[in-house]
């Protein structure tokens, strides 16, 4: 095992068949972080200013309560972080380990982080933003469940104009198009809309100082919590929880190749 963004030897894995349904999914998760991460989540929250430091540990709880979410899903085999921020250091599961930022934009890391699982296993890849703090369990759960169906996948943000997650069945090829109007340009690339309720936290991403602001008002994971807790910028008992993951008091980050499972 590493913690310093080094890979870990393999350890082997179990090909499943490219049509199994039972095969637990391998999702990407890619995290830009560091300094100058969450650049639009800035000004005043109330009467508190959002720095650069700030910003950088929301943007961390944001990771760390989409992670844990994912970590906690039935249908979920193994995550891949895709960053070189060393902050993910803080992150320890079993099923995740971190790849580093090949420096080529949110897609190429996208796509980094699917051509790694599709070397190692045969098995459903989704990417999905690293910054749904109310993301819940069983929201993830159904919607990977749904997305067995289509060969490409999709699933809006809260406006219908970004992309919360993308996913593909195993051989399929995909071109991630994150970045401005992503979610039409997913349509364009092939993907199939998925049928998300607004109240979703799929969809409940957070860009801005107004997304922070509803997701509070939504739930959000323990690691946000604690983050808004102990920068004032809300008061005690003024930021409700998403009970959806039981929280962890100190994380290492694990690095462990996990063997895919066997269909």
């Amino acid at each position: 095992m590493v913690s310093n963004g080094s890979r870990a030897p393999s350890t082997g894995c179990c090909h499943s068949t490219p049509s199994s349904v039972d095969a637990g999914w391998w999702v990407v998760v890619p995290y830009k972080g560091g300094p100058h991460g969450k650049s639009r989540l800035q000004g005043h929250f109330g009467s508190e200013r959002l720095g650069p430091a700030l910003r950088r540990d929301l943007a961390l709880g944001f990771l760390q309560d989409t992670v844990a979410a994912a970590a906690a899903a039935a249908n979920v085999a193994h995550i891949v972080i895709v960053s070189s921020d060393p902050a993910v250091d803080v992150l320890n599961d079993p099923k995740v380990e971190v790849l580093p930022d090949p420096g080529q934009g949110l897609n190429g890391a996208v796509a980094a982080g699917f051509a790694l699982s599709r070397s190692l296993c045969q098995v459903p890849v989704a990417a999905i933003a690293a910054d749904l703090p109310c993301l819940t369990v069983g929201d993830l759960e159904d919607t990977l469940v749904v997305a067995r169906r289509h060969p490409l996948a999709v699933v809006s943000d809260r406006q219908g104009t970004g992309s919360t997650l993308i996913s593909a069945r195993p051989g399929v090829e995909v071109h991630p198009r994150f970045g401005h109007r992503s979610y039409e340009a997913h349509l364009q690339a092939g993907h199939r809309p998925l049928a998300s309720p607004g109240g979703s936290t799929l969809r409940f991403d957070v860009d801005t100082i107004e997304d922070l602001a509803i997701a509070i008002r939504r739930g959000v994971g323990a690691y946000t919590r604690g983050v808004l807790l102990s920068s004032g910028l809300v008061p005690s008992g003024g930021v409700s929880g998403n009970n959806s993951v039981p929280s962890h008091p100190t994380m290492n980050l694990t690095l462990q190749r996990k063997p895919c499972p066997v269909s």
